[in-house]
């Protein structure tokens, strides 16, 4: 098991999935929400990388009653929160879980209409693997729709208290326009949103 596996299992998990299921989580991040549902057609396959409970993927799958969403994670205990959800819901037939790496998803090529992407890529030593994993899996004219920290005394804060992570730290706004341009993607639009970055790009049609 990896460390960013162990390192969201038992009480962190517990305490971390409370806040990410906060009353304020919608108003929180209701442009990251515009972003991920914008054009979104009903019959649409979203793959959610570092899906964790299911905040983006139980939004996205309302939205597709002829599509599917595939909920990536490496954390077993946030994949039941997240299956258990979906249940309640009534959502559990359009949501696919993958236990799996973000930078090997296991999905074939061109297999998505788009990827989203919250609050991961300041975890992983190489988050350019883990974007060109997002274009390999996307279909021609599909959607990058990314937030994470922004580097800078507070987006360094959190990384140093909440991950600690070998290689791991934020990204500033020009890293991340060139790791998603080197990945072939176009578009790029990455843009400073207090703490945080909220990018969208596309795969050239």
């Amino acid at each position: 098991m990896s460390a960013l596996q162990t390192s969201w299992t038992g009480l962190r998990a517990r305490i971390v999935g409370r806040h990410l299921l906060a009353p304020d989580r919608a108003q929180r991040d209701a442009t990251l929400l515009e972003r991920a549902l914008d054009g979104l057609r009903d019959d649409e396959v979203v793959l959610d990388i570092g899906a964790g409970n299911g905040f983006l993927t139980l939004a996205l799958a309302r939205q597709l009653p002829g599509g599917r969403v595939y909920a990536l994670d490496l954390s077993t205990e946030m994949l039941q929160e997240l299956g258990d959800r979906a249940e309640e819901q009534g959502l559990q037939r359009r949501i696919q879980v993958l236990l799996a790496d973000a930078q090997a998803v296991g999905l074939d090529d061109g297999c998505v209409d788009r990827v989203v992407c919250s609050m991961l890529l300041h975890e992983v030593p190489a988050p350019a693997q883990v974007i060109a994993e997002m274009a390999r899996v996307l279909r021609p004219g599909g959607r990058v729709v990314i937030k994470d920290l922004r580097d800078g005394l507070a987006g360094r804060a959190m990384v140093r208290v909440f991950h600690r992570g070998e290689g791991t730290r934020p990204l500033g706004v020009a890293e991340l326009q060139g790791l998603l341009a080197d990945a072939g993607l176009e578009q790029v639009c990455v843009e400073p949103s207090g703490i945080h970055l909220l990018a969208t790009a596309r795969v050239p049609a």
